[in-house]
């Protein structure tokens, strides 16, 4: 028998899996909305949320809290709710100086960052929706992705920041100060860097993909400085 599947009206634009209820699937598309799946019956979407009145650019899980999702859109709008009762959500004030490309989770949940297309790159703390925590002038280009390192060293994050620019560059955080130090940059052989995270099991290895189309790895266990930053 055929089956009839029902999604989204216009182009996805974003994913978001959630480790921690991991049949769970987040999706966001050009149509401003949000679809919540359930990938043992993805037939149809489990709910709707239609609180972004633009295209939807990003969707991110919050890693401690499980039922917590983050949407960013080009309507401007950064949304914190809880899928059980999304009436309820955070609209967080914002500053950006142009559309938003990504947003992302730090792995402890504490806070969450929102790269930008001005080469931007913004913090929040969900605990205060009036002003953002920090902000990083990372790139000359559009800023496309932010990933966070899954290691930390006393309190201390690595995260990266990918850019059309071409660079992508890997950057140390002191949250207590919130003072950036830019550890190292260099381009990817992937033209344009259109995504780029860390491995989820090696933590320490990235992988980018860009406009040329092709994935290229960069194992940061080699690198000097990064050994230096988990010995000091």
């Amino acid at each position: 028998p055929s089956i009839t599947l029902t999604g989204h009206e216009d182009a996805v634009m974003t994913l978001s899996w959630n480790r921690q209820g991991r049949k769970f699937l987040a999706s966001g598309s050009a149509d401003n909305s949000i679809l919540l799946w359930d990938l043992t019956r993805p037939q149809s979407a489990l709910r709707s949320f239609n609180h972004h009145k633009d295209k939807v650019q990003s969707i991110s899980w919050n890693p401690v809290q499980a039922t917590e999702l983050l949407s960013v859109a080009y309507d401007g709008v950064i949304r914190l709710f809880d899928v059980r009762a999304p009436q309820d959500g955070v609209n967080f004030i914002s500053k950006l100086k142009g559309d938003v490309e990504q947003a992302k989770w730090r792995p402890q949940g504490n806070y969450f960052a929102v790269t930008d297309e001005s080469g931007r790159v913004s913090f929040y703390d969900p605990r205060n929706n009036v002003d953002t925590l920090a902000v990083l002038d990372a790139h000359s280009k559009s800023a496309t992705c932010i990933d966070f390192c899954g290691v930390d060293l006393n309190g201390n994050s690595l995260f990266l920041t990918g850019s059309a620019d071409k660079s992508l560059k890997i950057w140390s955080i002191d949250p207590s100060s919130t003072k950036f130090n830019c550890l190292l940059s260099r381009e990817m052989g992937v033209g344009k860097i259109f995504a780029a995270g860390f491995l989820p099991d090696a933590p320490l290895i990235i992988g980018a993909a860009g406009n040329r189309g092709n994935v290229n790895m960069w194992n940061l266990k080699k690198e000097s400085v990064i050994k230096s930053y988990f010995t000091q």
